[in-house]
């Protein structure tokens, strides 16, 4: 079982549609998705359900003990399931301070949840206790990155945030790729586009998401791919799918004919 953390302590870089849109493309092709929504604004939460006021949640669970399991829920879409988030995560570095083993609450809720080929993370943008939490869970980090004047404020911060868990709580964090979106094809998008290759070099996926597709905004319980995007838009995004689809180690496999090579570079 994979666990993708997407993460960036920039706001405005899309995880969050990057994380819902992904979910439905994996559950789509034929794989049991869960998201994790860990961030107290609850945007993921309300694309997936169209409500913020779930009765049990993340909260429950890293604050009040309760099994991962009991807040699972199903989503419109077969095969995508989600962990709610509250407002009430909001608090979570002041109810979380002194609590023993803090930052491996999300990993050992984890442990008891076996029936999912992947798990999605989404993160709240910044480096707090809960996306500690969800890089301590994870086996693998995506960076989603917004090709924007600013796209590379944070990363720094998060790299070293990165390295600081890799020597001090004995985790690998490996960066399994960096997705660059907000594509509006102009000569900044592509001078940007430029020093994020130049950065991360090969961990950047080749397939570039436009300005309109996953990016800025995803309409209530509306993925992706439910609406009527032009022709271009919705090539490159399964394109993306397609390629960026990881494989290895799923107890369930993709409906026949669907390609599931990944590979970032």
């Amino acid at each position: 079982m994979r666990v993708f953390c997407l993460a960036n302590n920039k706001g405005g870089v899309t995880k969050t549609t990057t994380t819902v849109n992904l979910g439905y493309g994996i559950a789509r092709a034929g794989y049991r998705v869960l998201v994790i929504d860990t961030d107290a604004q609850c945007n993921t939460t309300y694309s997936l359900t169209g409500r913020m006021d779930q009765e049990s949640t993340l909260f429950d669970v890293l604050i009040n003990g309760t099994k991962l399991t009991e807040v699972i829920m199903p989503t419109q879409q077969e095969r995508l399931f989600l962990a709610p988030s509250s407002i009430n995560l909001s608090a979570a570095d002041l109810l979380m301070a002194s609590a023993p083993g803090r930052e491996r609450k999300l990993a050992r809720a984890l442990s008891q949840v076996k029936d999912f080929d992947y798990i999605l993370i989404d993160t709240p943008p910044n480096l707090g206790v809960l996306t500690v939490n969800a890089f301590i869970a994870c086996t693998d980090v995506v960076i989603p990155i917004a090709l924007t004047t600013y796209a590379l404020i944070g990363i720094g911060i998060l790299e070293r945030t990165m390295q600081e868990l890799r020597d001090n709580l004995d985790v690998e964090l490996p960066i399994f790729g960096v997705i660059a979106n907000l594509d509006d094809h102009t000569k900044l998008s592509a001078d940007v586009l430029g020093a994020v290759r130049e950065h991360f070099g090969d961990r950047v996926f080749q397939t570039v998401i436009p300005s309109g597709s996953l990016a800025k905004s995803c309409p209530v319980k509306q993925p992706f791919g439910s609406s009527e995007p032009s022709e271009y838009v919705e090539e490159r995004c399964k394109q993306w799918w397609h390629q960026n689809l990881p494989h290895d180690g799923a107890a369930h496999r993709p409906d026949p004919g669907v390609h599931a090579a990944f590979h970032p570079r």
